[in-house]
């Protein structure tokens, strides 16, 4: 369910989002799952139909070293990792 409270604005994270409107589009929300790791919802690029979700996981999120490799490295943010929600086709998706 969609919690407003939950929801933060992206120019509250803590880190710059900007580098991944490349990519992905412009982030549209974002909500703290726990400390150090934020759920994105990222508005759809042009060839997309539906939203992207994505999380973030910082150096000092709790997770292991090795849950930690399984995302990729943030393009300018190489303390942070990013792994998708979905692929394209809904599949969820680790590299």
């Amino acid at each position: 369910m969609d919690r407003e409270k939950d929801w933060i604005s992206p120019a509250d994270l803590p880190f710059d989002p900007h580098g991944l409107e490349k990519e992905y589009g412009p982030v549209e929300r974002a909500e703290i799952k726990c400390p150090g790791i934020y759920y994105l919802r990222v508005a759809p690029p042009a060839d997309r139909l539906t939203n992207v979700w994505l999380y973030i996981v910082t150096e000092n999120a709790p997770i292991s070293k090795e849950a930690r490799q399984y995302g990729k490295p943030v393009p300018e943010h190489p303390e942070l990792r990013l792994f998708e929600r979905e692929s394209g086709d809904c599949h969820w998706m680790f590299d």
